[in-house]
């Protein structure tokens, strides 16, 4: 919930343009990017972000700077390939589906190209008259044309069958050191962008992903297409690649050849090489990017011009849940796409454990009114909204970094002052209520065990807010 007063704590920092909510972002107004190890294009390519990608500006250096992508990787790009402003003129959101699109300054191809973006490509169009020729509005508010067979509208993520088909349309492409698109890609880039594919982020780097707490460890007889495949030598992992199925696995390498390749996983250079294999875990199947329906509503009632996350940052979240009528329900939380894998994990858990849940609803169900979801006992994510006691500053929520569970019987207390009002009956924190919160609950070890703060334990003097939950790493600035 908004009520967050425990950051007095920060207030200072926040009133001098420091800490988590002087964050700035910006976007990626190139085809793509490179990030740099440092603030040079002679230093060391470390990674790079395609057209539209949002980042978080960390330092700047004369007509540098250092970025934050949504995969945590950071790196130094030109200044001059960010821009503040998107533009969202269009009727529909787009994903370019050819390897890349051109796009032009009028609907004919007797021209050249103003420019061509990679697949994934992220745009807004509309459609014309010309089933040909679409609309489309570029980050600098401008308008121009693009080809309508090389656009998917409104895509939703694919799913892991179909990710592991997609690899092939992929074969041929070039290794690039620190490529993430189609304009060049290397091993971990390439493993990580398929995966984008199907909404899911995963860590920039083979070690990371290969720890990443949404993959399971699965051996090398095991495997199952869809499985992240990573080599090495003395068993420090430097190469990767994605199991597709009979023997076979895609990968880009300078094996053989410098391009993305299917490789024999039964060559013995590979069996000697091989390290580890991560599958997916299932429950993060249910993470989706909004619809335009869920769009609409967040525009009226949850989200506004300003806010400090946009929406597709955000990604909506099924749960299946326990109910107190103890069967089993499904509901939607809208979250910061950069958790929605731990936290999937987290309703997983609970779900197994019958941590009971009275209600899972987005916000703007409720018209984006606290009152009104506590009231119904809802438990919520996502509500962009100032802070109590802190005009001008955004709650955790949002960011997408908090939900609230069961606010009814785990209400909000400060002082004499209790929230929802109906929550006054549930203050006997000794006593039995179901789905009741307490420091001793399998639910909050269960959040503190991916760094999510409990605010039934914040310090004396300050709120016990029974039923909020925030990740902790946002509160340091860390998003």
């Amino acid at each position: 919930m908004k009520r967050t007063i425990r950051y007095f704590v920060f207030l200072p920092l926040m009133l001098c343009g420091f800490g988590a909510f002087a964050t700035t972002f910006k976007l990626i107004n190139v085809p793509v990017a490179t990030m740099y190890k440092s603030a040079s294009q002679n230093s060391e390519t470390i990674s790079s972000a395609i057209y539209g990608s949002r980042v978080k500006i960390i330092n700047t250096r004369r007509n540098w700077s250092k970025v934050e992508t949504d995969d945590g990787y950071q790196g130094w790009v030109k200044s001059r390939n960010l821009i503040n402003q998107y533009r969202l003129d269009g009727n529909y959101k787009a994903k370019v589906t050819n390897l890349f699109a051109r796009i032009y300054r009028a609907s004919s191809l007797h021209q050249k190209p103003i420019m061509s973006v990679a697949f994934g490509t992220m745009l807004s169009v509309s459609k014309t008259e010309d089933p040909r020729w679409d609309k489309v509005y570029l980050l600098n508010g401008k308008q121009y044309w693009i080809r309508s067979g090389t656009l998917k509208l409104n895509p939703k993520n694919l799913t892991l069958k179909q990710m592991v088909a997609l690899t092939r349309k992929f074969v041929g492409l070039p290794y690039t050191w620190g490529g993430v698109s189609t304009f060049g890609f290397d091993c971990s880039g390439f493993v990580q962008f398929m995966f984008r594919q199907m909404g899911i982020v995963l860590p920039r780097n083979g070690v990371d992903q290969a720890a990443w707490p949404g993959f399971i460890k699965v051996s090398k007889n095991d495997l199952k297409p869809g499985d992240a495949m990573y080599f090495g030598y003395n068993k420090v992992i430097s190469h990767a690649g994605i199991y597709i199925g009979n023997g076979k696995f895609a990968d880009i390498t300078m094996f053989n050849t410098s391009d993305l390749q299917i490789s024999d996983f039964s060559n013995p250079h590979w069996q000697k090489l091989f390290i580890a294999a991560r599958r997916l875990k299932t429950n993060l199947a249910n993470i989706q990017p909004l619809s335009a329906s869920m769009m609409k509503k967040m525009q009226q009632y949850t989200w506004h011009k300003g806010c400090p996350v946009a929406l597709q940052d955000l990604s909506a979240l099924r749960v299946t849940y326990y109910g107190f009528d103890k069967k089993t329900h499904v509901g939607t939380l809208v979250v910061n796409r950069k958790f929605a894998p731990e936290i999937s994990e987290l309703f997983a858990a609970l779900y197994q454990h019958k941590f009971p849940i009275e209600s899972i609803k987005p916000m703007y169900e409720f018209r984006g009114n606290d009152d009104a979801s506590m009231k119904a006992d809802n438990s919520s994510a996502f509500n962009c909204r100032e802070m109590t006691d802190f005009p001008n500053q955004f709650s955790i929520h949002s960011y997408g970094a908090a939900i609230d569970i069961n606010p009814l019987i785990n209400p909000y207390v400060f002082g004499d002052k209790v929230s929802p009002v109906e929550g006054k009956k549930y203050l006997d924190r000794a006593s039995y209520h179901k789905g009741k919160i307490t420091k001793d609950s399998f639910i909050v070890k269960e959040f503190a065990r991916y760094g999510w703060d409990w605010g039934g334990s914040w310090p004396k003097g300050h709120p016990q807010d029974y039923q909020h939950f925030e990740k902790t790493s946002f509160v340091r600035g860390d998003l």
